[in-house]
């Protein structure tokens, strides 16, 4: 199943970090990323406990990632207690839409630099405000991505970036 799903390609472009690993399109993903079981060496435990991570992109939904993976898992014969904990739901603007060609304008205004366009492959809380709320959003944050290490160890971001990203706030608030 991790094959096929990860063989599949969003319509979206891939920040310039991931495309730098080779990576043009945000694509779905299919990890266990948690394995437990067992108190001692020399003991056979009576159970194993695996959790997982499956991110979806713009063109799936969440559900059917879930049903994917509980028709892939009934195959198997195996007693299991499934358990799904839903995160955010994938999302995706217009890249037309004038809420996208103000903040891009702010962006040149105040940093200098017209930003490329490009999806995310994280979890982000304005996929949920999106969602609930139906108003298109942008995400434009500090840091580059190529060298700022972000959420690793030595995480850092430039003075100058901070500045410029003062600057980008100030007109985007005057937009």
């Amino acid at each position: 199943l991790k094959k096929e799903v990860q063989s599949r390609r969003s319509a979206v472009p891939s920040s310039s970090a991931l495309e730098a690993m080779g990576m043009k399109n945000l694509q779905p993903m299919l990890n266990i990323t948690m394995i437990n079981g067992g108190v001692k060496e020399n003991i056979v435990p009576d159970r194993c406990t695996m959790r997982g991570d499956r991110r979806v992109i713009p063109e799936e939904s969440m559900e059917e990632a879930m049903q994917e993976l509980e028709n892939a898992l009934k195959l198997l014969d195996v007693k299991l207690d499934l358990k799904f904990y839903p995160g955010y739901p994938p999302m995706s603007v217009n890249p037309d839409h004038p809420w996208v060609s103000e903040v891009r304008e702010a962006v040149q205004r105040g940093m200098g630099f017209f930003p490329r366009l490009s999806g995310a492959q994280g979890s982000l809380d304005q996929a949920y405000a999106t969602e609930k709320t139906s108003i298109p959003t942008c995400v434009f944050g500090v840091g580059r991505q190529l060298e700022s290490n972000i959420h690793g160890l030595n995480e850092n971001v430039r003075a100058s970036d901070l500045m410029g990203f003062a600057r980008f706030i100030i007109e985007l608030l005057r937009a």
